[in-house]
């Protein structure tokens, strides 16, 4: 199922505070920052951050009390609030959320869709043929369906080019430990932007190896990077399947000026083997 949104004018309104919920959106060079702590746990929806044709640059989901199983995860727009979530079983473990958003409100005529559903393993749905638009990222909630937690293998939200001349475009979503075909829940949001804004349409940077990847992006990259897709998998030495806890979970794709970007996908320990796969465009 999937809805479109076109552009309207839209306010950002003040925070409300409270004790143990804090969030606060403040101005950067390169778009805006929403930083939320949840000392309480579980899923916290919280007064609007995120504009409403804002486009995610860099996402950071944090544990602060070690790794823990997966139930759910969730940055994304509700209504006139923001949904955030990083949960187990008990939902009562604290964490921490930030992500950097490009308003793309003055790319007109840009459009917004949320595409959801539920599915096992790995999914995909063909998006609908949006010629001279480009997909990119604004949010994601991804749950398992049992209502349970369970450790993952592989974690990841996609935008992917079926054929670039006429738009189309794949959403691959996964949620998933080892082979098992365990249902999930997904809802994905997607910003459409013009691809006369666009310099490059779709670059994908990734490593191997344990701990913090600092995948290089190219050296003649330009303009402001924003997130198409990104995966995390664990993996064997051989790079057979391997299932561990989250305890982190964050693509950071840099500043303007310049070509570094970072990604984290561990448990409590952060010596597990992953591979990392992040996928952008960069704006005009």
């Amino acid at each position: 199922m999937s809805t479109i949104a076109r552009p309207s004018s839209s306010v950002l309104r003040p925070l409300a505070g409270a004790a143990l919920l804090a969030a606060c959106l403040a101005p950067a060079s390169f778009g805006q920052t929403v930083r939320v702590t949840n000392d309480r746990g579980g899923t916290r929806s919280v007064a609007q951050t995120i504009p409403e044709f804002g486009v995610l640059k860099s996402f950071d989901f944090d544990f602060a009390n070690g790794g823990h199983k997966l139930k759910g995860i969730a940055l994304r727009r509700a209504g006139a609030r923001t949904a955030v979530d990083l949960s187990d079983n008990d939902g009562n473990d604290p964490y921490s959320v930030a992500a950097t958003y490009h308003d793309a409100f003055r790319f007109a005529p840009t459009e917004a869709e949320t595409v959801e559903g539920r599915g096992a393993g790995v999914v995909t749905r063909t998006l609908a043929d949006r010629r001279g638009f480009v997909p990119v990222l604004q949010g994601f909630s991804l749950a398992f369906a049992d209502g349970g937690d369970h450790e993952v293998t592989e974690l990841g939200v996609s935008l992917q080019p079926i054929r670039e001349e006429t738009g189309r475009h794949r959403l691959r979503v996964v949620l998933r430990e080892h082979q098992d075909r365990r249902p999930f829940d997904f809802l994905v949001q997607i910003v459409w932007v013009p691809l006369g804004n666009i310099d490059d349409a779709q670059v994908t940077i990734g490593d191997r190896g344990r701990g913090n990847s600092a995948p290089n992006r190219p050296s003649n990259a330009r303009g402001a990077a924003v997130l198409k897709g990104f995966s995390f998998r664990y993996m064997h030495d051989d790079g057979s399947d391997d299932s561990h806890y989250v305890k982190r979970a964050r693509v950071d794709l840099g500043a303007p000026d310049r070509n570094g970007a970072a990604a984290s996908f561990h448990d409590g320990d952060g010596d597990d083997r992953r591979q990392v796969s992040v996928s952008y465009a960069t704006l005009r």
